[in-house]
């Protein structure tokens, strides 16, 4: 079997068919590579990336410290894609329509999608940059277009895009397998569940690197999703597919991952600094997690002057498989958190439910000998869950 890194060598040797147009970005000099090596950084951040800096400040620390000064060429970018980094399992799939293929040398009937759409901005090395190039079937790739993202009320979506499936019928199950647009005026278009933090995270991250084109494309574009992207991001955390792709992507990028990946704090402090609700401003700093022995931890956190433990409350999850998300449909009142595992209520994506309140710590009992735990602050404000206040992990001795 031919090793994936090999294939992705003999992709980026070939010439193909890509998604898009315009001009294409100068391929990446072998003087100019900057390989990604640096073992601690390749997992998510243990706690907030530039932790007491919000708003422009942050956005502008943000480029300063992770916007590429070089990138791959367009077609070279899209080889190692589909050759290499969007590979799984032996398939490349499509981040809309869920639709899969083995024909990783033709690709047929798949390109590359922009995020941010080139009209929109996306030329240059913003073109290329793979933190928000992923692969497509053409057709989905049409029907996005240029359109904004948006959710899209059922009634008002004309076309159902799932698994190499475009149909104007509404399926009768499994919606969240399903790409929706709406083309009127200026269109919208709702990824699948699946991608819609992925999508939220790469277009936060581009408009922050290349904000001055994109805002000379269409200074609104950015402006009449963001909302709708901070839901996403909340919604859909990274997971550790996510965490992945983008520090190798980060190997021919100039050593540089996508900052709202590795800290999901990132895009309410840059982006939101003030407001309310969802974009409240950091409540937990300074987490931290430490082994007591094989069966219990300690965890620890500082809570910010911002929060206010009159209408504010911490949820600290626990998860042996990814980030652990939001509880969907539920209040604090309504768990029952206990700091015992082995009795601990679960969540719908096997999280456990620590601890529920407004203190700065607890003592995890019932853990597995040799187990990693990851775990999520999140606070709930404004009767919604608003963001992840802080990540992080431990691991238990045998």
């Amino acid at each position: 079997m031919m090793h994936r890194s090999v294939i992705g060598w003999a992709f980026a040797c070939c010439a193909f068919m890509l998604g898009g147009c315009g001009a294409e970005s100068a391929p990446l000099e072998d003087a100019d590579f900057v390989p990604f090596d640096r073992a601690d950084d390749m997992r998510q951040a243990p706690g907030p990336i530039l932790a007491n800096q919000s708003g422009d400040a942050l956005i502008a620390a943000l480029v300063a410290g992770y916007k590429p000064k070089a990138v791959l060429g367009y077609k070279p970018a899209g080889a190692k894609l589909f050759g290499d980094i969007d590979v799984h399992d032996g398939k490349v799939t499509c981040v809309y329509s869920g639709f899969s293929t083995t024909d990783l040398f033709n690709h047929t009937g798949m390109n590359i999608e922009h995020t941010l759409p080139q009209s929109k901005g996306a030329v240059g090395n913003a073109k290329s940059d793979m933190h928000h190039l992923f692969t497509t079937e053409i057709n989905a790739n049409s029907y996005r277009g240029s359109s904004p993202f948006a959710e899209i009320p059922d009634a008002e979506t004309r076309d159902w895009i799932g698994n190499h499936n475009f149909s104007t019928t509404k399926p009768s199950a499994n919606l969240e397998l399903y790409s929706e647009r709406d083309p009127r005026g200026a269109g919208r278009f709702e990824p699948r569940h699946d991608h819609k933090g992925n999508a939220a995270r790469a277009m936060f991250y581009m408009y922050t690197m290349y904000r001055a084109q994109a805002d000379s494309a269409d200074k609104m574009f950015f402006a009449k999703q963001k909302d709708t992207l901070l839901q996403w991001h909340v919604q859909d955390p990274p997971d550790a597919i996510e965490i992945e792709r983008t520090n190798r992507i980060a190997a021919f990028e100039s050593g540089k991952p996508n900052p709202f990946v590795l800290d999901p704090t990132l895009v309410r402090r840059a982006y939101f600094p003030t407001s309310d609700g969802a974009g409240s401003s950091t409540t937990v700093v300074d987490l931290t997690a430490a082994a007591l022995d094989a069966l219990s931890a300690e965890l620890a956190w500082t809570l910010a002057d911002s929060y206010d433990g009159a209408v504010d409350e911490l949820l600290v999850l626990l998860s042996t498989s990814g980030t652990p998300a939001a509880p969907s449909g539920v209040t604090p009142a309504s768990l029952q958190p206990s700091s015992d595992l082995g009795v601990a209520e679960r969540t719908s994506d096997g999280s456990y439910v620590t601890y529920v309140g407004d203190g700065a710590g607890v003592t995890v009992t019932g853990l597995a000998p040799g187990t990693t735990y990851t775990i999520a602050v999140w606070l709930f404000e404004n009767n919604a869950w608003v963001e992840t206040q802080a990540t992080g992990s431990v691991t238990t001795p045998l």
